[in-house]
């Protein structure tokens, strides 16, 4: 089992094999709170649709880790009001989250994504320097 450590656990995130024994044991003692497909947090009081919204960036690059925004959510840069965020990747279901739907569609190669990715990363990080 890797190491695992709540103090270095973001406030919500996506748990997975490696993790889920000690995810496991850390709900039993009452240090996580579940609140959604394979979903938990640190926060045992905060309503889970603000944690999910306010995460809702982070979370699809665990559900989804090839996958791009698109469409609406591209252009607006948050969620729309329904909860929808819309992808494309290779994994075509729907996600619910509570207040948050991640909508993926398939579109484009593997390769093509990757690269469509890299050019967006770079021009986010090219903003935030400026």
């Amino acid at each position: 089992m890797s190491e695992f450590s709540l103090a270095t656990c973001p406030e919500v995130f996506v748990s997975h094999t490696a993790i889920s024994d000690a995810v496991y044991e850390a709900v039993g003692r009452g240090e996580l709170r579940k609140i959604g497909s394979r979903l938990y947090t640190r926060n045992l009081t905060e309503d889970p649709e603000r944690l999910v919204r306010r995460n809702w960036y982070h979370l699809i690059t665990s559900y989804y880790p090839d996958a791009l925004i698109t469409d609406r959510t591209a252009l607006e840069n948050k969620p729309a009001e329904d909860g929808s965020v819309f992808l494309v990747s290779e994994k075509g279901s729907e996600t619910k989250l509570p207040g948050l739907t991640l909508r993926p569609r398939q579109g484009g190669s593997h390769r093509q994504r990757q690269a469509l990715h890299r050019r967006r990363t770079a021009c986010f990080n090219c903003a935030r320097l400026s």
